[in-house]
């Protein structure tokens, strides 16, 4: 079956003229948030696997719910974004390296550039993931590693992770997160 998906990544690498090998660049928070046209909360309502028309590339519809103001909002949207990936007409899956994967009902805050292969600033860079503590809405990266606090580098301020065998119990609260991005460079 991974022959098969590899196969079928490779004919549509073919297919779809605009997809190329890159580099993702690591990004500061502060870079993420100034490259980001929208920055808001989310909840997963739907997705659908489309196959494009031009290229044979499956992609996966997702529609959102908006939760409460967005943080950012530059531009208009329709609260759905394609990521490349998802199932093919042969009903296999076929995931893109650093594409974040999202299911119906997850919650997130989605730091959204459209124009680009990924909709989302800096591919997964542009997610954080929202989980229930206690009653509490608290924060983690794209791979669920909780965000505890910040840190201020060289290129701006960064996101500062718990161990990966602490769990939840250090993670920032939804209103701290929001709090600090508010107070970032191009909100």
């Amino acid at each position: 079956m991974l022959m098969v998906l590899a196969l079928s990544a490779f004919a549509s690498s073919l297919l779809w003229p605009t997809m190329q090998a890159t580099a993702v660049e690591k990004m500061s928070l502060t870079e993420i948030t100034e490259s980001a046209e929208i920055i808001v909360r989310v909840r997963v309502s739907r997705i659908t696997h489309e196959t494009g028309t031009e290229t044979a590339m499956p992609y996966s519809d997702v529609h959102f719910e908006v939760v409460g103001d967005p943080i950012k909002q530059k531009v208009d949207w329709d609260r759905h974004l394609q990521f490349p990936g998802g199932k093919t007409a042969q009903g296999y899956d076929l995931e893109v390296a650093g594409m974040p994967k999202l299911e119906v009902e997850d919650r997130a805050v989605l730091f959204v550039r459209r124009g680009g292969m990924c909709p989302l600033v800096g591919w997964w860079q542009g997610l954080y993931r929202l989980h229930d503590r206690n009653g509490v809405t608290v924060v983690t990266n794209h791979a669920n590693r909780a965000v505890t606090g910040f840190k201020e580098y060289e290129h701006g301020l960064e996101h500062v992770l718990a161990a990966a065998d602490d769990g939840l119990l250090n993670a920032l609260t939804y209103d701290q997160f929001e709090n600090r991005v508010r107070q970032l460079p191009g909100v």
